[in-house]
């Protein structure tokens, strides 16, 4: 199982309320479990983590040719001060002020409170969506053209 396969069921887990994920590839099976102190196995330094003792295998590691690591992986997650800027109402969403131009912002970008994010059509109307707060644009929910439902999320700023 790569790193990749990893990471994409620890982000799967973060973004959803699951309490338990378990993934089996081949022989090996890999189980994850939300904190009961904490969501998502959020520590003080806001970060995810398990060791190789959190994965059970169905075959005996040592005998295996591909032992796990035993490295901790660690993988970064939202934390408390992320803002997810919310869709006001339905409508169809635009990224940029026309198909010809550059997107109004990019994941990475740093956005100040305020700042227009993107262009929410409803009946017949453009609407500026702005940005609820100053930080870095860590992720874009949706793409130019998606209908969007009222409070889907369509940005998460921190």
């Amino acid at each position: 199982m790569d790193s990749q396969k990893i990471t994409s069921l620890v982000e799967l887990m973060s973004s959803s309320e699951l309490s338990e994920l378990t993934y089996q590839e081949g022989e090996v099976s890999l189980t994850l479990q939300r904190s009961k102190q904490n969501t998502a196995g959020v520590t003080s330094s806001n970060s995810l983590s398990w060791s190789s003792d959190m994965v059970s295998e169905s075959t005996d590691v040592s005998d295996s040719d591909h032992p796990l690591p035993q490295a901790e992986i660690v993988l970064p997650i939202h934390d408390n001060s992320d803002v997810s800027v919310q869709s006001p109402l339905y409508g169809v969403v635009y990224l940029s002020p026309s198909e010809d131009e550059k997107a109004y912002v990019s994941i990475g970008d740093s956005v100040t409170e305020g700042q227009t994010l993107c262009l929410l059509e409803a009946m017949k109307m453009f609407h500026p969506i702005e940005a609820e707060a100053s930080g870095t644009v860590r992720e874009i929910r949706v793409a130019s053209g998606d209908e969007v439902e009222s409070g889907q999320v369509l940005f998460v700023i921190g």
